[in-house]
């Protein structure tokens, strides 16, 4: 019996929320650590198992495509494999999300790397070891169809390519970064776990910041390879940019956000939403000694320490030309 096993990262974005889903706009995002496991054998039986948030079910791949939640993520990604990598029998999978606290998701991409992780686990059946671009592509797809056609795929993006990336929604590619010597991160759970679904029509209240997003983020990409103090200026600006949508901020930023912002700030480090903003995790930006200060602070406050960059940066992926 095949019996194949591997895992996938989650993600955190940097800069590019809300405009990141129109194009031409772009999204800097950071794989980090290890967020889904997956386990695969040809075993006959056909089946996914999956285990998150403290609760563990099971049921057929071919009927998991219309469940709701993960399971439909995991059954829409292995259907979408299907017709790259075809397989003979009913193999099994095993999958195990560890992105939670007490039972509530961090906010690093949970249904996005359940896609990826899938995927993976389907190409390794068929002996193929697909590229971060092939991952991408499939997984946009899959992961699409659970979000009503919506989302700009920079999560499976990121997760599929690990380390740092520079992603573009309008063509699907996916820079590769390298992290700036002498920076670091940590992203800070804010206590209250933020939907997608809900995210995305947010945008259309973000509309006339938009164009500044966009351009912050992009100065951030050209900033990344130069030096700290450029790369956290070009942070801050980030920051501005989506900070001065003050006539929505109520309604896109809850105080839980607004706190750990606040916390970062005053720890000297400059915050940044990762992602739409309406929970999840908050990263701040400065020096090695002042982050690993504010993480200390933020645990001995009671706080979850979601990540801590470089140190849970996740490698990035080898490609292949399958």
């Amino acid at each position: 019996m095949l019996d194949l096993a591997g895992s996938v990262p989650g993600k955190l974005m940097i800069a590019g929320e809300y405009a990141v889903l129109q194009p031409p706009a772009l999204a800097l995002a950071v794989a980090v650590g290890r967020l889904v496991s997956w386990q695969a054998a040809s075993d006959g039986q056909g089946a996914l198992h999956l285990r998150a948030f403290g609760v563990e079910s099971s049921l057929a791949l071919t009927a998991a495509e219309s469940a709701p939640g993960l399971p439909g993520f995991a059954g829409r990604a292995w259907a979408t494999g299907a017709v790259a990598w075809p397989l003979v029998g009913a193999p099994s999978v095993w999958l195990d999300v560890f992105g939670a606290v007490d039972g509530k998701k961090l906010g690093l991409g949970n249904s996005a790397a359940v896609t990826v992780a899938v995927l993976r686990a389907r190409a390794a059946l068929a002996g193929a070891t697909p590229s971060a671009a092939v991952l991408t592509d499939l997984a946009r797809d899959a992961h699409r169809q659970g979000q009503a056609g919506q989302g700009s795929g920079y999560d499976v993006a990121t997760i599929a390519h690990g380390g740092v990336v520079a992603f573009e929604p309008a063509t699907g590619a996916a820079a590769p970064l390298s992290w700036p010597e002498g920076l670091a991160a940590v992203a800070l759970y804010a206590g209250e776990p933020a939907a997608t679904a809900d995210a995305l029509p947010r945008a259309q209240a973000m509309a006339p910041w938009l164009p500044g997003i966009a351009k912050a983020a992009m100065n951030l990409r050209d900033a990344w390879a130069g030096d700290v103090d450029g790369v956290l200026n070009a942070l801050s600006a980030c920051e501005a940019a989506t900070w001065a949508a003050e006539p929505v901020r109520a309604a896109l930023f809850p105080p839980s956000v607004q706190r750990a912002q606040q916390f970062l700030r005053n720890a000297g480090l400059v915050p940044r939403l990762s992602g739409a903003g309406g929970g999840d995790c908050v990263l701040g930006f400065g020096s090695p000694a002042e982050v690993a200060a504010a993480a200390d602070a933020w645990r001995t406050a009671g706080g979850v320490v979601a990540a801590q960059l470089p140190a849970d940066l996740a490698p990035a992926t080898q490609e292949s030309d399958v």
